[in-house]
């Protein structure tokens, strides 16, 4: 699907209903794009954020030979204002290849969601965490310090069995005094996922922790487990395997996944800063099942039906099946 399909409709009865026409108006619709219809009867992009919308979605059209790109064979784009749009009413069990917000990289299952100009990105319950601006030093102190911008909350019970947490740090240190370590770990709560071990870092080395946690049950004594790999030092530093077995954790209490970093000594020539810290969240589902809830006034248009991995994809299936 996505970028090996160049039809937006992937799965559909193709219903007679289902089909709609209209010029398009304030903004161009391109093919995948989720639309609305304005006081005039033309069509716009879905300009509402995370809004309920009628599921519409602009098509390639096929008469004049276009593509997802909105091109024909001539390169001309018959997806800008004025020109004639063919759209498809989606419904449930209908599988459409959604127009994807810039840097978009859904995980199958997660949310779909509008973005408010016609693109679609997954929903904020599905990314408790993704913080790509530096965190606040941590310096001149021994104590253990959670990054200001290292932590990612799970609300109570909202932990299912099966669900998936990729957890994604890395930082750097900054500056570095004489022979005193650092050390780097993670938690979940207050129960330890991987630990750097203390390393005599010097000028500019740098950290990695790349985890995932799965949900194995839940409840006050719900389980999980984690895999994954930390790494820090300069160059030539090895990743350290974790292997963290079945573990309990109170799902029916609120969670929060931390990164912490510690100081040997509280020398003020010691300082480091994590750079990103991202925590996406995948949840398995069976056909039927909806995947985890959105916060309160989210209206999503269906769920991710494939993974994307790479930043420049366009285009992603959505499961309208919600």
């Amino acid at each position: 699907m996505g970028r090996k399909a160049n039809t937006v409709v992937l799965k559909s009865d193709f219903g007679l209903t289902q089909h709609e026409e209209a010029n398009i108006s304030v903004a161009d619709c391109l093919p995948g794009f989720l639309v609305e219809t304005g006081a005039d009867g033309t069509f716009k992009p879905h300009s509402v954020a995370n809004g309920a919308s009628m599921k519409k979605f602009a098509k390639e059209n096929y008469l004049l030979g276009c593509m997802l790109t909105g091109l024909d064979q001539n390169g001309k784009n018959w997806h800008v204002v004025g020109e004639r749009l063919m759209v498809h009413k989606a419904l449930p069990a209908d599988v459409i290849n959604v127009y994807l917000g810039p840097g978009e990289k859904p995980s199958k299952g997660d949310w779909a969601v509008s973005l408010g100009n016609g693109k679609i990105g997954k929903g904020a319950a599905s990314q408790p965490a993704n913080s790509t601006t530096a965190s606040t030093a941590i310096t001149a102190t021994a104590t253990e310090t959670v990054f200001s911008n290292g932590t990612a909350t799970l609300a109570a019970n909202s932990m299912k069995a099966g669900d998936q947490y990729r957890i994604r740090a890395s930082g750097i240190a900054t500056a570095t005094n004489a022979a005193d370590t650092l050390t780097i770990k993670a938690y979940i709560g207050a129960t330890l996922l991987a630990d750097s071990g203390a390393i005599d870092v010097a000028n500019n080395d740098t950290f990695d922790v790349n985890l995932t946690l799965s949900v194995v049950d839940i409840g006050a004594a719900g389980h999980f487990t984690c895999l994954g790999t930390i790494k820090l030092g300069g160059a030539a530093a090895v990743a350290k395997n974790i292997n963290v077995a079945s573990t309990v954790i109170d799902t029916t209490a609120s969670q929060a996944i931390t990164v912490k970093a510690t100081w040997s000594s509280t020398n003020a020539g010691n300082s480091c800063v994590q750079n990103t810290f991202i925590v996406d969240r995948t949840t398995p589902t069976a056909p039927g099942t909806a995947p985890a809830a959105l916060p309160t006034g989210v209206i999503p248009v269906g769920k991710f039906a494939e993974t994307v991995t790479e930043a420049d994809e366009t285009h992603a299936a959505v499961d309208i099946a919600y």
